[in-house]
């Protein structure tokens, strides 16, 4: 079950961090990167 919190908190942190950056290639290639590694930080940690 934490696998998928940490799956779940990792796409909010992917949509946070979009729209702080707004629209763009860059800026969503750079969302998806930050998202994985919060999702595989607590994937480890939980």
């Amino acid at each position: 079950m934490e696998k998928h919190f940490a799956i779940l908190v990792g796409g909010i942190a992917v949509i946070i961090v979009r729209s702080l950056l707004g629209e763009g290639k860059m800026n969503t290639v750079l969302s998806i990167i930050v998202g994985v590694i919060v999702a595989f930080i607590l994937f480890f940690i939980l």
